[in-house]
């Protein structure tokens, strides 16, 4: 069984239930109309092993919903020509594809990211939170694999 169907959504219902009740309902949401104002929850989940940060931001309506992983570290040229050239294949493929949420780049140090923001016209509640962040990560999945056997393992 996947870490989807498992640890991923126990794991962050359990995080955004404990805000929930730690903060109150209230604290997310925005006060006077200024969204900047929103306190955010910031939550994580796993899905093939790969560690996901998300934070959910009230606006009106709905929230604004941010994805964050670091996949992992990209050899240079001189260490491994033929990984590097293949992961950055992947990485045109997935910025030539229509419809994903997720970004993938190759960032400071070699480490090569995946982001995403958007906003989710409902409203926020711990089901819509854990649905948004699924329905991004599912179709991502056969990259996380990809990446996984080809990337380094991220610095803790």
């Amino acid at each position: 069984m996947s870490s989807l169907a498992t640890a991923a959504p126990l794991d962050a219902a359990t995080q955004i239930a404990s805000e929930l009740a730690r903060r109150g309902l209230a604290a997310f949401r925005s006060r006077g109309g200024d969204d900047a104002t929103a306190d955010p929850l910031r939550y994580g989940f796993t899905v093939e092993g790969q560690r996901f940060a998300a934070t959910a931001t009230p606006i009106e309506p709905g929230f604004r919903l941010a994805l964050a992983a670091e996949l992992g570290i990209v050899p240079f040229t001189a260490e491994d020509p033929d990984i590097r050239a293949r992961v950055l294949a992947i990485v045109a493929a997935l910025e030539a594809r229509d419809g994903g949420r997720l970004r993938v780049a190759l960032g400071p140090g070699q480490r090569l990211l995946a982001a995403g923001e958007w906003q989710v016209d409902a409203v926020m509640t711990p089901s819509a939170l854990i649905a948004e962040a699924a329905l991004t990560v599912i179709p991502f999945r056969p990259y996380l694999r990809l990446f996984r056997g080809l990337v380094g393992p991220a610095p803790a």
